[in-house]
């Protein structure tokens, strides 16, 4: 998908809008510059790790796809996040964060990238259970967090106990 046509409507300095608009996986030629990136509403199932995106996306909203688990190189693609949409999708898997959690983990000082920017995640409406919730206890910065709607019941008092203080 090539965005030499984008309108005005569609695309601005530092944001690009391509909801509702039927794609099915990333788009190859995201502009450089682009901070904010709207795939809402997408038939997208999957993003490759060779997919790869500016660093200049801090924003990236990829609600109500058919995405089932998130890209294996989530946390080494050198993105420096700050929020992260996800809902309604049907990711079942958090794996890809787990070298996240391992890194943080192990370093004393706080990291660049997505381990040390991302401060909102949103994962309601998906398909995560309450053994995932350890891959996220890398994301040292986080705020804010939403996981309603998903099959945790039961499982965070296990997640809570094993968190490192």
């Amino acid at each position: 998908m090539s965005f030499s046509n984008l309108t005005a409507a569609s695309a601005s300095d530092e944001s690009l809008v391509l909801s509702s608009g039927r794609l099915t996986s990333l788009p190859r030629d995201v502009p450089a510059g682009t901070v904010s990136l709207h795939l809402d509403d997408n038939a997208i199932r999957s993003v490759c790790a060779d997919e790869t995106l500016p660093s200049s996306v801090k924003y990236w909203s990829m609600a109500r796809n058919h995405l089932t688990t998130l890209p294996n190189n989530m946390g080494a693609s050198g993105l420096e996040l700050v929020s992260l949409g996800l809902s309604h999708n049907r990711i079942h898997s958090l794996s890809a964060l787990l070298p996240l959690t391992l890194s943080s983990a192990s370093s004393s000082a706080r990291g660049s990238g997505f381990a040390s920017s991302l401060l909102e995640l949103e994962l309601s409406h998906n398909a995560l259970a309450a053994e995932q919730l350890a891959c996220l206890c890398g994301l040292r910065a986080l705020q804010t967090l939403d996981l309603a709607h998903n099959s945790l019941e039961g499982g965070l008092a296990q997640v809570r106990s094993s968190t490192p203080e």
